[in-house]
């Protein structure tokens, strides 16, 4: 009897943090997505102290009509096409820093991963001051050197460039990676035999990237599909719906439907859980593997009479990611009238003063916005890295039963929304005896949602790289667990865990779409007060909030770079 209690005394030990740290997945995860999915099927949204509405169909049968079709198709044709565009841009960076001898490799390196620190609310902020019909500052320019093209932001072909421009980042690295480390024997090989470089290209190291162009392209694809900032700024105006905003209009229209914009919020979900249930389908199926036991020198493909043109593309991009767009906001942050008629307007210094400037850096607004999103961020990186580490831990240096499905749970998130995350939040939270809504805890607890997949596979592409028998060693002697974990595991991965850190606190400091549905006035962070302050008209202090804000973002950037080495491929 005693061994049979001892026995199932180790055996509850020994489970217990896959029932803890389940537990805990559970109410951020699986609670949220759980409402969400009732309150499509109610005909009345969930509310403190009132029954449950009445079951209905309603709600998805509304999915057919006019405009939630409609906004289905931009999605799927601003995805597809942005995704292609990031994937050429990024894949393009990538084959010219890693296999080519183009000139100033940095550089390249640089264009590739910069704008990644750049916000897509910002970036859409800027280019509708550069690229607005007849107004923007480049149609100006344009058409004062008598080139009569009408460049229009505010369009499905705008939006497309946007996201071409700002998503080209992730290919940049998915695809880097895996050039850094396929054998180019295989290609020299082919060379060797008489074939041509663009023969190489296509029928050698093009098909030896499908690994990586599949997982970059369907993370592109998924990233444009939940996408609010760009299409609510660039979109709306125009009337140009994508199922994200038309998920946010139908929650705060004049009649707002709540339900169904729930029923909206899972068929998205639904599809983004489609496409990355493709993903493992495809990568699983066939076997791409280049580099083996035998070692090998990577050598540089010649570009000849092409590399300086190499260069001079590379420094264009960053030129039309970075410098125009910073460029515009400082010049409508230091205008006093935002009236521009001509070129010479853009350069009258006579309208140049740095007041808004003055007048944004002693607002009350500005400071506890930058507060907020400052508490938000460090607490979803903390909070969040702590959870993080403890999964990855458990799912990978550990053998304890059931702790598979803490991984399956951890990725779920990648198949959730922005918008989605913060509906599912607001309905579990506004009904829950815990008083959450309305304070910044429920900011940081749907930062860490959001940003799970992304800080867990952080964590786990450390921990698995490193060998059992180090831990094995040490629980010889005597070490416990989590002495072992302190005392040996975590330094080794140091370099991972803060990169994970900066990236989660980056992530967490520029989003707006998880949050836009559950703050209050005092909890409002700087992304959302950079958004009201457009919806109210108010472009002077847009672009000055816009400006701190890229700094800030640049600043924690470089810092981890210099650090941990974020960005680095």
């Amino acid at each position: 009897m005693v061994l049979n209690l001892t026995a199932h005394a180790a055996r509850a030990k020994r489970v217990s943090p896959v029932v803890i740290l389940g537990a805990i997945l559970a109410v951020l995860v699986l609670v949220p997505v759980g409402t969400l999915i009732l309150t499509s099927f109610l005909d009345s949204p969930p509310r403190p102290g009132s029954p449950l509405g009445n079951f209905t169909l309603e709600n998805y049968r509304a999915l057919w009509g006019t405009g939630t079709a409609t906004a289905a198709l931009h999605t799927i044709v601003v995805s597809t096409f942005g995704c292609l565009g990031a994937l050429a841009i990024g894949g393009g960076l990538a084959w010219l820093a890693t296999r080519t001898d183009a000139p100033a490799p940095w550089l390249i390196h640089l264009a590739g991963f910069m704008p990644l620190f750049i916000s897509l609310l910002i970036a859409s902020l800027a280019w509708s001051l550069l690229a607005s019909p007849e107004v923007g500052y480049l149609n100006i320019v344009l058409d004062s050197i008598g080139i009569g093209w009408n460049l229009n932001v505010y369009s499905l072909p705008g939006m497309i460039g946007i996201f071409a421009l700002y998503y080209s980042p992730y290919a940049y690295i998915l695809i880097g990676s895996a050039l850094t480390v396929m054998n180019p024997e295989i290609e020299e090989s082919a060379q060797v035999h008489g074939a041509k470089r663009f023969t190489v290209l296509r029928n050698v190291t093009f098909p030896l990237l499908t690994p990586a162009v599949i997982a970059a392209a369907l993370l592109v694809f998924v990233l444009i599909a939940e996408n609010f900032d760009v299409v609510q700024i660039l979109g709306v105006p125009n009337g140009i719906e994508t199922l994200s905003s038309r998920i946010y209009n139908l929650m705060v229209s004049y009649r707002p439907n709540q339900n169904q914009a729930a029923a909206v919020g899972v068929a998205l979900m639904v599809v983004v859980f489609g496409v990355v249930a493709l993903q493992n389908r495809i990568l699983k199926r066939n076997d791409y593997a280049t580099v083996t036991g035998k070692g090998y020198r990577p050598r540089k493909m010649p570009l000849g009479k092409w590399r300086w043109l190499a260069l001079v593309a590379t420094i264009l991009y960053l030129f039309i990611a970075v410098v125009l767009p910073m460029l515009a906001l400082v010049v409508s942050a230091l205008r006093r009238s935002q009236y521009v008629g001509s070129v010479g307007d853009l350069f009258d210094t006579s309208v140049l003063s740095t007041a808004r400037f003055s007048s944004t850096l002693e607002s009350d607004d500005f400071y506890l916005g930058l507060q907020n999103s400052m508490v938000v961020s460090l607490g979803a990186a903390i909070l969040g890295g702590l959870l993080f580490f403890a999964v990855a831990f458990v799912v990978n240096k550990t053998n304890v039963p059931g702790r598979q499905v803490l991984s399956y749970i951890s990725a779920m998130p990648l198949a959730m929304p922005a918008l989605v995350v913060g509906l599912g939040f607001l309905w579990t939270w506004t009904r829950s005896p815990i008083p959450l809504y309305g304070t910044l805890y429920i900011l940081v607890l749907a930062s860490v949602t959001r940003f799970l997949p992304q800080g867990y596979q952080g964590m786990s592409s450390g921990l698995s790289q490193i060998g059992r028998d180090l831990e094995d060693s040490a629980y010889t002697h005597g070490a416990t667990r989590i002495r072992a974990a302190r005392s040996i595991t975590l330094p080794l991965v140091r370099a991972g865990v803060g990169s994970t850190l900066f990236l989660v606190f980056i992530l967490a400091f520029r989003e707006l779409s998880t949050t836009l549905l559950l703050f209050t006035t005092k909890t409002q962070t700087l992304s959302i007060l950079i958004y009201h302050q457009w919806d109210n008209g108010s472009w002077q202090s847009v672009s000055c909030l816009a400006l701190i804000f890229s700094a800030v973002l640049f600043a924690v950037g470089l810092l981890g770079r210099a650090l941990f080495g974020l960005g680095k491929t």
